[in-house]
């Protein structure tokens, strides 16, 4: 079954290329959320880029002169040198968990070699500066013992330049990159390595943005910054690339009225919206809502009403009896699970290609196509490319458990404190 969490949403427009209309759903629709890191980017690379103008008029970085113009006017080379290399969130990104000793911070600042690396990077950020500059950290670290920081060299340079995005972790960024490459957005680049494929990436969204970043340039509405482009690429990390689908279970925690369940409703959209864009056609009509339950849980909420139990049922004579029925997830689950249901029923081969359900392709089904049909979406599905992974055709599918600490779990949940961990055929286990 196809479980997906994630963001917001607005009807999609057709006539948009799917990039942009991915930039509505993160960026745009999100405007109030991303502000903050906006203006902070903005401020951060105003200052290096004035810095910058000091350092081309033959100023050196250690003089107070130097920062003339920026917040670092008071402070100097060693704020600025802290902010740019050492803080936590420099405005451009966070260093996550790269980390750089204060000891060596103070020691790196001091070191001609690295000062003048950093200097040049500053001066003309480019493919050679950023080289010298990472071999003359990669020199510092050595001499004082240092642990590599790849995040943090990268980060430098991102500060220094909207010719890459702020995405500055590299298995982040690959991840980016590897679904940018998969959904058609770009090529991939052979023989490359971080800063070949971020450049790729931004000149890639600059040309796919050229009319709206020159309208802000020009100072008109409807305008997008780099750094925004830039950003951008962060949240498709986030929110698509980061996989979502293997976030099967997502716990929203926070204070009572603070939008858990308002924004779970929003997140879901997002991803069924994302998924619709490229294969609703192959459901056609199909909504978000059909596609989501929400359910609250409160004290007196068990297993019998979650999973399956007797229930008294009324007998055409008016009498009562008891007959075992399913709960809202079980039915949830076989409406999510149907297709997959129905590949498992194929005789003979049914449990094996039920087995490689992640990743199993129209190509391998296709043969098998005559025993399947009951669901009607199956006509538009057998119209999809033999490359193309059932799993990923079918729809997503959300589940949304509000309250959930309001009930009794243990009670509730039955085996699924076991199968939420172990699915699949070899971890069916007796209901």
């Amino acid at each position: 079954m196809a479980f997906h969490y994630l963001i917001i949403i607005p009807p999609i427009n057709f006539t948009m290329s799917r990039i942009k209309n991915l930039y509505t759903y993160l960026i745009t629709n999100r405007r109030a959320d991303v502000e903050g890191w906006l203006e902070d980017y903005r401020a951060f690379s105003s200052d290096v880029a004035t810095v910058r103008e000091a350092l081309n008029r033959g100023s050196r970085i250690e003089e107070e002169a130097t920062f003339g113009g920026t917040s670092f006017a008071a402070t100097g080379w060693p704020a600025f040198a802290r902010r740019l290399l050492f803080e936590q969130n420099n405005g451009i990104s966070s260093r996550g968990q790269s980390v750089l000793s204060g000891d060596n911070f103070e020691k790196f600042k001091k070191e001609p070699a690295f000062v003048t690396a950093l200097t040049e990077l500053i001066k003309a950020p480019a493919k050679e500066s950023f080289t010298k500059y990472a071999a003359a950290w990669e020199a510092a670290c050595q001499k004082h013992g240092g642990k590599r920081n790849p995040l943090l060299v990268n980060r430098t340079l991102a500060a220094c330049t909207t010719t890459v995005s702020s995405t500055v972790n590299g298995a982040a960024f690959e991840s980016v990159y590897r679904w940018l490459v998969g959904e058609g957005f770009i090529p991939e680049l052979p023989n490359s390595d971080w800063y070949d494929r971020n450049v790729q990436v931004m000149e890639m969204l600059r040309t796919e943005f050229s009319e709206e970043l020159e309208k802000s340039r020009k100072g008109e509405a409807g305008g997008k910054s780099e750094q925004l482009l830039s950003m951008f690429v962060w949240y498709i990390y986030e929110n698509i690339s980061n996989p979502f689908t293997l976030k099967k279970q997502v716990i929203k925690y926070g204070a009572p009225g603070t939008g858990k369940t308002y924004t779970a409703k929003l997140n879901t959209r997002l991803l069924f919206t994302i998924w619709q864009e490229k294969y609703g056609s192959a459901h056609p009509g199909l909504t978000c809502e059909e596609c989501r339950d929400v359910v609250q849980f409160h004290p007196s909420y068990g297993y019998e009403d979650f999973i399956e139990g007797l229930r008294p049922v009324l007998t055409t004579e008016g009498q009562s009896r008891l007959v075992l029925q399913n709960g809202v997830f079980k039915q949830f689950c076989q409406r999510a699970g149907a297709w997959e249901i129905e590949v498992y029923n194929i005789p003979d081969v049914g449990p094996k290609l039920a087995e490689q359900w992640a990743t199993l392709t129209m190509g391998q089904l296709r043969p098998h196509f005559a025993s399947l049909l009951k669901h009607p979406s199956w006509v538009s599905i057998r119209l999809r490319g033999d490359a193309e992974k059932i799993a990923d055709i079918v729809p997503p599918f959300f589940f949304i458990i509000d309250e959930i600490n309001r009930a009794e779990l243990s009670r509730v949940l039955g085996e699924l404190m076991f199968c939420m961990e172990y699915r699949g055929v070899e971890g069916a286990i007796s209901t």
